[in-house]
């Protein structure tokens, strides 16, 4: 496994009101979430690397807090390792709340609208 990366993510509410869910569970790179400094932080697992995860918005449920993201794959003109890769995004939410992901994986530079998909 290569060194992991550490990214922060300021965990901001995204301006987008019209996030859409999608039923079925998230089938993509593995995700987790851990704890650091009484906030999550959430743990990627991509199967190489080039692969990016993104932050798209932060919400307050009545059940805690629901968080989206986006990962991307890696630009399909470079060269990667195939190596498994371990990624972490500090979130601003606080452990005090139960932490709900949502998740969807689009390509490198792609705008389309996916749905989220609720990881379990």
């Amino acid at each position: 496994m290569l060194p992991v990366v550490i990214g922060l993510s300021l965990a901001m509410t995204g301006c987008s009101s019209d996030l859409q869910v999608a039923p079925e569970a998230y089938r993509g790179p593995a995700l987790s979430q851990e704890t650091l400094n009484k906030s999550y932080l959430v743990v990627a697992e991509t199967p190489g690397a080039g692969w990016a995860i993104e932050i798209d918005a932060t919400r307050k449920s009545a059940d805690g807090t629901d968080v989206y993201l986006t990962l991307r794959r890696p630009n399909p003109v470079g060269a990667y390792a195939a190596d498994p890769v371990e990624q972490r995004v500090l979130t601003r939410v606080s452990t005090e709340r139960p932490l709900r992901l949502f998740a969807r994986v689009a390509n490198y530079g792609s705008d389309d609208e996916q749905v989220y998909k609720r990881v379990r």
